[in-house]
């Protein structure tokens, strides 16, 4: 196993040099004079890489009767897979199932590689075999799917595919390959139907998002359709297949074995330098990290020539941060813990351990790791600026305030400081001094999304201000930055209605709803616009489509109510028809809103004296509360319904 790992060393070090060198199994060379093509094969590739294939090819050649030579040729052909060496990987499988026919394992790696290489007939009869030394796996049985799919052979496949919705994990996955055979047949209402599903299995696959975008576009209903693309992401989905996650471990345990096999050159780069090369090399910590850890333990506890260097320690940073860029921040503390352990002066391994903690919602953790290292090293902004962040999560505003403005003090033109001190200042209710720090902070360099966070809190900070003018600046540079900024865009639009510039509020709200036809709060900031412009046989044709449309959004159905009940325009109210509205709404939600709706429409129809009394009620209701506008409000309404008047908006407004 030395020799192989070693190999599987020189075959990384050597794969780009060697992608398309297919290397051939063992065998004798053909006669002649001239050299055979493997052999110029090898000549193009790294000479160590060279040396290696060649004592291997020696050694397999020396041994042709053990027990478990099935198992060498496909261990071999393990490490030109991982290499993607695929011709020499087919050879190599190709021997092995010579040799072990019932090992599913082998079968199984060859249609993996003709799969990769094209060669889906090829794919097919090895997924195929597998499935007779195995019926129950089930991620051949996908595979031999998707072959087929690709095969055009769209009866089998989907036979395949149906079969294994069977099994819950691969559930996503299978209606995922269902979703495309409706999509090539041309039913967009079924691919649809399929997608929905498995995103419901499988919600993290966001890229499935995508697909379903389409079919909602060939249905023709463009917003869904644009809601999905606004969730699109990068994600595929995916299904348990223990055999091509033993290929990655593998893979895994090769990289590291290239890394031991460097110690004496990497030795005396600076740790972040070594980390760098360890995370080129790598690339995903496939294999358990139990496994690279036990690995780690019984490797050298330093790299040759230097008794001092830790090298255990960096190989458990290593494995660490690794950990964290996959997410899994709970092995990745335990990684750097092991290294901290072993090399105490190790700091970035604390640093990058107290941000995983951070991250693992672990801060009081977390703020006393970085205050050790502020023990160590008081000017370090990066961690005054995490160790202010986690002390506000923790609620400790003072002691957060305390680190920013040492920090600004230090480094003026810190933006992500300024930004997160005006933030807290907000919070501390010490308004002028937070919109001090926002400003500066949109004076130095700070990305566009500070800026943008920036812009959010000054505008909010202008709005508390009774300042709608300066808000709505804010607001507008906000969708300088970014055009696509739905809530940006809505508060611009509700921003200007108080400012009384509603035509400009309007255009907001289209430039929302023609993205997202059916987005509630734009529905209504139409319709309430639309009244405000005395539009209101426009207003209604607006809110009966969005009612229908948006059957459970209780304000629509409200403003309609109102709207038939109150509208100054003859052939746009309907007295009944808003008492069951609002009659419907009280039944569902007895609020005070609801409450005030049902009386509006009491008084259209004629019942005056139970308008009256429950406009009464509403009104010791908010005498209790305190509420002087609502009071002044529904006092108006008291006196027309107990002069026997209904309620009429005023003309351009509500």
């Amino acid at each position: 196993m030395r020799g192989l790992a070693l190999l599987c060393a020189f075959l990384l070090m050597a794969s780009a040099a060697c992608r398309r060198a297919d290397v051939p199994p063992v065998g004798d060379p053909p006669a002649g004079d001239e050299p055979a093509p493997a052999t110029l094969e090898l000549d193009r590739i790294d000479p160590a890489l060279r040396q290696q294939i060649e004592l291997l090819r020696e050694a397999l050649a020396r041994d042709t009767a053990g027990d478990d030579l099935a198992s060498r040729h496909g261990e071999i052909g393990n490490v030109y897979h991982i290499a993607e060496l695929l011709g020499a990987a087919a050879e190599a499988y190709a021997e092995a199932r010579r040799l072990a026919p019932a090992d599913v394992r082998w079968p199984y790696y060859s249609g993996m590689v003709a799969q990769t290489r094209g060669e889906l007939e090829a794919a097919t009869d090895s997924f195929e075999r597998a499935l007779e030394i195995e019926p129950a796996n089930l991620a051949g049985r996908l595979r031999l799917a998707e072959v087929r799919l690709r095969r055009s052979q769209l009866g089998e496949a989907r036979a395949s595919f149906a079969a294994a919705l069977e099994v819950g994990e691969a559930g996503a996955a299978a209606h995922h390959g269902l979703a495309r055979l409706a999509s090539i047949e041309g039913d967009p209402r079924l691919a649809a139907s399929h997608l929905e599903r498995a995103l419901e299995l499988q919600p993290e696959a966001d890229s499935l998002h995508y697909p379903l975008a389409q079919a909602y576009r060939r249905l023709g209903d463009e917003g869904r359709a644009r809601r999905q693309l606004d969730l699109r992401g990068d994600r595929e989905v995916s299904f348990p297949d223990p055999l091509a996650e033993r290929l990655s471990r593998t893979k895994t345990i090769t990289a590291f074995a290239l890394v031991e096999a460097r110690a004496g050159d990497l030795e005396l780069l600076a740790d972040e330098d070594f980390l760098g090369f360890v995370i080129e090399q790598v690339g995903e910590v496939e294999a358990a990290p139990e496994e690279l850890a036990a690995r780690i333990e019984r490797g050298p506890a330093s790299a040759p020539g230097n008794g001092e260097s830790a090298w255990r320690a960096r190989l458990h940073y290593a494995v660490g941060a690794l950990l964290a860029r996959r997410g899994t921040d709970i092995e990745a503390v335990a990684s750097f813990g092991r290294a901290i352990e072993l090399h105490p002066a190790l700091r970035d391994a604390r640093s990058r351990r107290a941000n995983a903690l951070a991250r693992l919602g672990r801060f009081d953790a977390a703020e006393a790791e970085y205050s050790e290292l502020l023990e160590s090293e008081a000017a370090d902004g990066e961690a005054l600026l995490k160790r202010a962040t986690v002390r506000i999560e923790l609620g400790h505003l003072d002691a957060a305030t305390e680190d920013l403005s040492r920090l600004i003090a230090a480094e003026p033109g810190n933006g992500a400081a300024r930004l997160r001190l005006g933030s807290v200042l907000r919070r501390q209710g010490e308004g002028t001094r937070a919109r001090e720090q926002l400003e500066a902070a949109l004076e130095v360099d700070l990305a566009a999304a500070g800026r943008i966070l920036a812009h959010r809190q000054l505008a909010a900070l202008a709005m508390e201000a009774e300042r709608p003018e300066r808000a709505a600046r804010h607001l507008r540079a906000i969708l300088a930055l970014e055009p696509t900024r739905v809530a940006a865009r809505l508060d611009l639009a509700g921003t200007l209605a108080r400012l009384g510039r509603v035509e400009e509020a309007l255009a907001e709200y289209e430039y929302v709803l023609a993205a997202d036809a059916d987005h509630p709060a734009a529905v209504l900031g139409r319709g309430r616009v639309l009244l405000r412009l005395g539009r209101y046989a426009a207003a209604r044709t607006h809110l009966d489509a969005a009612n229908a449309r948006l059957p459970d959004d209780t304000g629509l159905r409200r403003e309609l109510a109102r709207l038939l009940a109150a509208s100054p325009d003859d052939s746009v109210r309907d007295g009944a028809r808003a008492l069951a509205l609002a009659e419907a709404l009280m039944a569902a939600e007895p609020t005070l809103s609801n409450a005030e709706t049902l009386a509006m429409a009491l008084a259209e129809v004629g019942r005056f004296r139970e308008a009256a009394g429950w406009q009464r009620r509403l009104l010791d209701e908010a005498s209790r509360l305190g509420h002087s506008e609502a009071r002044q409000r529904l006092r108006a309404g008291l006196a027309l319904y107990e002069s026997e008047q209904p309620l009429r908006y005023a003309e351009g407004g509500t």
